[in-house]
């Protein structure tokens, strides 16, 4: 699925010099480039299990999970299935709260939209690792009720995301690697469907 290719109070929220603030004023400056696996638990339904790996820069981002490539480059999205030969293209429209979807991180880019701090707490990992824990309480607007994540110390890593459905449904994600960087070329974020063979179904929804 596309989950990774998803913040009331103002910014001001988040005590200065916190790993917290420190995390978003990274994510804020520079691109991102993380692995991650997720599990969806829902009452009465198996659990669904999956992961990719997302790419983001400002407003825009790239994801390959779970068969599909999605693009974004702030305005457009592409979402690609290579095993149906099928293209979407659809407006992204960043003035929405929570218009990015689910991925946790890229919620995370419209804090001072949708969400609000409510408690945190630190602790060590089996490998020493000091990890801060945030809960967040989200917009009403969203089907999100809170997101836990955690973080290192520094402010430098994202480990954990969990965000808990108004439904019930619980998604955790786990970030096996992740990275800031500031060399990433603003191509990878858009698709030509031009590139593409005669195969190919595109729907441009826009």
């Amino acid at each position: 699925m596309g989950l990774f290719l998803a913040m009331v109070s103002a910014c001001a929220s988040i005590m200065t010099g916190t790993a917290l603030d420190s995390f978003l004023s990274r994510l804020e400056s520079s691109a991102a480039d993380f692995t991650y696996a997720y599990r969806i638990e829902r009452s009465g339904s198996p659990d669904v299990t999956g992961g990719g790996r997302t790419v983001m820069k400002g407003t825009s981002y790239r994801t390959d999970a779970d068969g599909l490539e999605i693009y974004c480059d702030g305005t457009v999205v592409w979402t690609v299935d290579r095993d149906s030969r099928e293209v979407v293209i659809e407006t992204c429209d960043q003035s929405r709260p929570g218009a990015s979807g689910m991925n946790p991180l890229l919620l995370l880019r419209q804090f001072d939209k949708i969400f609000s701090v409510t408690g945190s707490d630190v602790s060590v990992d089996g490998n020493g690792r000091e990890i801060h824990t945030y809960r967040l309480e989200t917009d009403s607007s969203l089907d999100m009720k809170q997101l836990v994540v955690s973080i290192s110390a520094a402010g430098d890593a994202i480990f954990s995301a969990r965000m808990e459905m108004k439904d019930g449904t619980v998604i955790d994600c786990t970030i096996p690697s992740f990275s800031f960087s500031s060399a990433v070329d603003d191509g990878i974020f858009s698709l030509d469907t031009g590139t593409l063979d005669s195969s190919y179904i595109v729907t441009d929804l826009r």
